[in-house]
């Protein structure tokens, strides 16, 4: 089956109602259920078909849970979006992010 709006996929995750699909350009795309902003397109919008994640380019891992989403980007950083209802982004914005976030490590 095709997705919408993915070309290309070199990687995919699949969270508990959602997916992302990494890209050949390195760009990451999403679709599916957005309560948590677990899509990282800066809306709470349940997607039927793939958006791009605001602001994320150089993306070489994707991860998907049950409502957040973490990816690896060729800098080594590590960026999350999504639930942050058990501390999941490190930002301190409980329960739902505005992600993408670079994960602070101590």
């Amino acid at each position: 089956m095709q997705v919408p709006g993915v070309t290309g996929a070199i990687a995919v995750a699949a969270g508990g109602y959602h997916s992302l699909a990494l890209l050949s350009d390195n760009t990451l795309r999403a679709w599916g259920k957005n309560e948590d902003r677990q899509l990282g397109d800066g809306t709470n919008t349940d997607r039927h078909t793939a958006v791009q994640v605001s602001g994320l380019t150089g993306v070489t891992s994707v991860f998907a849970s049950g409502g957040h989403s973490l990816v690896l980007r060729n800098d080594q950083a590590v960026w999350v979006f999504g639930s942050d209802m058990f501390g999941q982004l490190r930002d301190g914005n409980t329960p739902s992010g505005h992600g993408p976030v670079q994960v602070s490590l101590p």
